[in-house]
């Protein structure tokens, strides 16, 4: 489930930048036990920060999208994701998964100036290994424009991992 609101602007005329517009609620929000940083298989950034209640994950991460038409263009996003507690013995959690998938408006200003509206979907999976202090998963975009041009961030899943700081 994501926990966010995106708006979209337009930059440079034909790439999507996607903002979070609210990240959190409360006080409580920020407290992190672990920070996890690492990179995509498209070599963007990947940061998760994992709530001290280990009930949330918030992920920050880049990605490429392309599309039908030839137009290419990165994304960054943030989102707060519930997590599944996988290995928990009595008060000792050491594995946790998510998989959350959010869906959005969107608006770009295509290559020959037009603005673009448009829907976007992103699924969003990990796993996350306390006892390793690693954790992996998978990004999925799908995004389409009003004009009828569909742009995904590929046929196969963009992975990630990171690793505890």
């Amino acid at each position: 489930m994501w926990r966010f609101t995106l708006t979209a602007v337009a930059v440079l005329g034909a790439a999507l930048m996607l903002t979070p517009a609210a990240t959190a609620a409360g006080p409580k929000a920020h407290a992190a036990a672990y920070h996890f940083s690492g990179k995509t298989s498209q070599n963007g950034g990947f940061e998760l920060l994992l709530a001290s209640s280990f009930r949330r994950t918030t992920a920050h991460f880049q990605y490429e999208v392309s599309c039908a038409s030839g137009l290419t263009f990165p994304d960054e996003q943030t989102g707060t994701v519930r997590n599944v507690f996988v290995n928990k013995r009595g008060h000792r959690v050491s594995r946790l998964k998510f998989d959350a998938t959010g869906d959005f408006n969107v608006s770009v200003t295509a290559p020959n100036g037009v603005a673009v509206t448009g829907v976007s979907r992103i699924h969003l999976a990990g796993k996350i290994r306390l006892d390793t202090g690693n954790a992996n998963g998978r990004i999925e975009a799908d995004v389409t424009l009003s004009n009828g041009d569909r742009c995904t961030s590929g046929n196969s899943p963009v992975t990630w991992s990171a690793s505890v700081d």
